[in-house]
């Protein structure tokens, strides 16, 4: 349902369409917010930040658009990036591979890897380091 407006849903399905007006409306009513609205909210106060010298996602499933779009605002923001996943979530690792390591619409991919590249490397490096050094 995420980001699809009342009205798209009630053409439809009338029914459903007026649930989600009505969820809606109870979290404005009570000052509240679901998580793509929390994600939306970061989204829009991210450009006011101040840049990370680097940006850790440990173990962080992408399971929504909302999420992606947070990753990638976030990750343009990054001078570096780390991102673990737990064995066998191909669907998140794909989700960061296609947001943070591809680029996005706006960028090149070619253009994407090479401003990236020594930062990717860097990490790689690094995660390597983590790896060696943490039993489990």
């Amino acid at each position: 349902m995420e980001g699809l407006a009342a009205a798209q849903v009630t053409a439809t399905d009338p029914e459903l369409g007026d649930l989600l007006e009505e969820y809606g409306s109870e979290l404005e009513r009570a000052k509240l917010a679901d998580w793509p609205g929390v994600l939306r909210a970061a989204i829009a106060a991210a450009p006011q930040l101040e840049r990370p010298a680097a940006l850790l996602l440990p173990d962080v499933p992408i399971r929504s658009s909302s999420e992606v779009r947070f990753v990638e605002t976030i990750g343009c923001h990054a001078a570096a990036i780390l991102a673990t996943l737990p064995k066998g979530d191909e669907g998140s690792a794909t989700q960061l591979r296609e947001t943070l390591w591809l680029g996005s619409s706006r960028v090149s991919r070619s253009a994407h890897r090479r401003r990236r590249g020594h930062e990717v490397r860097r990490l790689a490096a690094t995660e390597r380091r983590v790896r060696n050094a943490v039993r489990y």
